[in-house]
């Protein structure tokens, strides 16, 4: 089903991170890969953040084995090629919570970007590309076109320019991810830098939510963001990777170290 250009844009990523803002906390995203450590195990995980209130978005992926960018560290590449051998079928399945899909360089080139969209309807409200685009409009149109939204990227080393420019290819009200460290699993920008960069982004798109991604691990780290009065959610991906890989208790040992940080 392809949904006309001209029906309301769908903004349920937007609004699950207000949900958590108007309840006094940081809005939560957890980056899950299917199949990862096995089949099951990812599928219990499923359930247990579509039961925990402090999760607002399930970050989630189509597993590959090759065509990684330097965005994505050891940790993650290994938890890919391992989740490949899990998934037999393109069906995965999908969170009870919203959905925002990591869609790998790899995935959109051997299937087709429009492809992969067609057969993955309904299981993500929005997705977000692994690689750097000169110019994604001609996957913005085919995302609206299916009524999906193409979340868009901004760090503090670009220019006011560069984020205008980033920002006003957004939904008007988007979710943004802020890239918090150089890289997944690299040590945090400062607040200051981070806060500049989100009152920069927020100049174009007044009710955008901004959630920083990249280089946060724990309660301390998430508390520290928390102190960022712009910022309205934070991604965790490598640390949760690791729990998951660790077993169930340190999956919940995690997320019992982040929630109580996430409040305001």
């Amino acid at each position: 089903m392809v949904r006309p250009l001209e029906e309301e844009r769908p903004i349920e990523l937007n609004h699950a991170i207000a949900d958590a803002n108007r309840n006094g906390r940081l809005g939560l995203v957890l980056y899950t890969i299917p199949g990862f450590p096995t089949a099951p195990e990812y599928l219990a995980t499923l359930d247990l953040l579509d039961k925990s209130a402090s999760v607002s978005i399930v970050e989630m992926t189509i597993p590959v084995a090759t065509g990684f960018s330097d965005h994505a560290n050891e940790t993650i590449r290994r938890a890919h090629i391992q989740a490949v051998k899990e998934t037999e079928s393109r069906h995965i399945p999908r969170p009870g919570k919203p959905a925002l899909c990591v869609l790998y360089k790899s995935t959109s080139d051997t299937r087709g970007f429009e492809s992969v969209l067609v057969d993955t309807l309904g299981q993500f409200e929005g997705l977000i590309l692994e690689w750097s685009e000169e110019d994604e409009s001609p996957y913005i149109a085919i995302a609206r076109k299916h009524g999906l939204e193409l979340v868009q990227c901004v760090g503090p080393w670009m220019s006011p320019d560069t984020i205008q420019r980033v920002v006003e290819r957004t939904e008007e009200e988007p979710l943004i991810y802020l890239m918090s460290a150089p890289m997944t699993g690299a040590q945090l920008f400062s607040n200051q830098e981070l806060d500049s960069c989100i009152l920069e982004a927020k100049k174009h798109r007044p009710k955008a939510k901004v959630a920083a991604g990249f280089g946060i691990g724990s309660g301390k780290d998430v508390r520290r963001l928390a102190e960022i009065e712009a910022l309205d959610a934070v991604i965790i991906g490598t640390a949760f990777l690791k729990a998951m890989g660790t077993g169930p208790e340190a999956t919940m040992q995690l997320l019992a170290d982040v929630e109580p940080a996430l409040e305001r």
